[in-house]
């Protein structure tokens, strides 16, 4: 397949996302059809090099409430403040011990994996992070920090583009130098000359659809076929040739991405419970995904996930710490496969959110939208 895929000719990538008629036709309107639109890879995977610096982001969409997550246990005026929301006194994670203790703070009672992680030396908390006159919508404070550029990009010598499409371009210009699981296509990742790959999970990241054995092997079949009519063809333009390429390329990847599912072997368990259930949880899911791929040697060097759910108008102490649950149990799986792979050290996770919360609760026992 890497032989057939070589001999095609490549073109223009904007030119072919301008004119992919061709693709679409080919690939249909599944999962495979969101190919082409998420800019999917034009080569192969070549491994990741020995100390190769990895960084995970985490975006928790909503607008967390990070008083209650990060419990400033030593101001009277949270709890004066928050008469019926504040975390209990002496129910939070205490920071007052470990490498780098901190008797001012502590974590929600939810976060304990993330609390023995603290303990290790592994955890860092920033406060106060923003950016002058914080705007509080969502839409807008997302758009923000997605682009890394407050009033427009007039004058910066750039094109609008998101802050992860940038990073990509320069640092990160590989077939999977950037990744994001389970959150679409973010503004992080669009414009700029880097190759962002956004997909769902691994397991969809695939042509032949469905589970069915007869069904994959008649798609297998196909897809052999479209090979090699695509070897065997000449095309009328650089255009129709870059589609040719790309659904070459694809089934190379989806055989990757198969690939990177099987040779995971981790006994790590993702799951969180919930109630009567104990499932993988986002941002779990995500970062599970992630694991496959750095046990299978992607060079990946940014990963991007999220969590949604965080915007807690009512009712916060419930709907947190199910969320704080979920986000802690998926940190604490995703560490320790990596100690188990020997790559933690060379790898940063960075958990963040569009904006704070008030400090005063309202009416609802909930909080409303802050710095």
């Amino acid at each position: 397949m890497a032989r057939k895929k070589q001999q095609l000719v490549n073109s223009s990538r904007r030119s072919f996302l301008r004119n992919s008629a061709v693709a679409s036709a080919v690939l249909g309107a599944g999962t495979a059809g969101s190919l082409a639109a998420d800019y999917v890879l034009n080569r192969r995977v070549s491994g990741a090099p020995s100390m190769h610096k990895r960084m995970v982001l985490i975006n928790l969409f909503g607008g967390a409430d990070g008083l209650n997550l990060v419990v400033p246990k030593t101001v009277a005026r949270y709890y004066d403040r928050r008469p019926d929301i504040a975390i209990p006194v002496g129910t939070e994670l205490s920071l007052d011990t470990g490498v780098n203790p901190n008797a001012l703070y502590g974590l929600n009672p939810a976060m304990d994996r993330i609390h023995q992680l603290w303990q290790d030396g592994d955890v860092a908390i920033i406060n106060q992070v923003g950016y002058p006159s914080a705007n509080r919508s969502h839409f807008a404070s997302m758009d923000i920090w997605s682009w890394g550029v407050r009033s427009g990009f007039a004058g910066l010598g750039v094109d609008p583009s998101g802050w992860v499409a940038r990073f990509a371009g320069n640092y990160a210009n590989t077939t999977t130098g950037v990744a994001s699981f389970r959150v679409g296509r973010p503004l992080d990742l669009v414009g700029g000359n880097g190759q962002p790959l956004a997909m769902n999970t691994l397991a969809t990241f695939k042509l032949d659809g469905e589970s069915n054995s007869n069904f994959a092997a008649n798609h297998t079949l196909q897809g052999e076929k479209v090979l090699e009519i695509l070897q065997n063809s000449t095309f009328a333009n650089d255009n129709q040739a870059e589609a040719a390429n790309l659904i070459s390329t694809s089934y190379a990847v989806a055989d990757q991405a198969a690939m990177a599912i099987a040779n995971y072997n981790s006994t790590v368990d993702y799951r969180s419970i919930d109630g009567n259930s104990n499932v993988v949880r986002d941002p779990g899911n995500g970062l599970r995904d992630m694991a496959r791929l750095i046990n299978a040697g992607f060079d990946t060097k940014l990963f991007y996930t999220g969590l949604g759910g965080w915007d807690h108008h009512s009712n916060i102490l419930a709907a947190q710490a199910q969320r704080a649950r979920w986000l802690d149990d998926a940190v604490g799986a995703f560490a320790q496969d990596m100690k188990d792979m020997g790559v933690w050290d060379d790898m940063a996770i960075v958990i963040f959110s569009e904006f704070g919360r008030r400090n005063f609760q309202n009416g609802s026992e909930g909080t409303d939208h802050g710095h």
